[in-house]
């Protein structure tokens, strides 16, 4: 039973925290997405691009795939445009 009460918490904490709008900028992602690609010499495809694109545009996700099929590489172009994504503009993140 506390398991499931566990489970039951953090699923309400999930959505509550999905439902929380973010804002992005597509333009600068996409910017950073490139600068990304330049600095670190990664070629990702089309379905690597996409979640970093939804790791910017989103306030959970998860990435799943088997072995061999770029996971880590697609965390290492999350982490460079997340890092990209912590300027500051006046009091609002980017």
């Amino acid at each position: 039973p506390y398991l499931f009460a566990a489970e039951s918490g953090t699923a309400r904490e999930l959505k509550r925290i999905h439902e929380i709008p973010v804002k992005t900028d597509l333009k600068k992602i996409d910017a950073l997405i490139t600068e990304t690609i330049n600095n670190n010499k990664i070629l990702y495809n089309d379905e690597q691009i996409k979640a970093i694109r939804l790791s910017c545009m989103s306030k959970t996700m998860i990435l799943t795939g088997g072995p061999g099929t770029g996971k880590t590489t697609t965390i290492i172009g999350i982490l460079s445009v997340l890092k990209g994504c912590q300027e500051t503009v006046g009091s609002h993140r980017i």
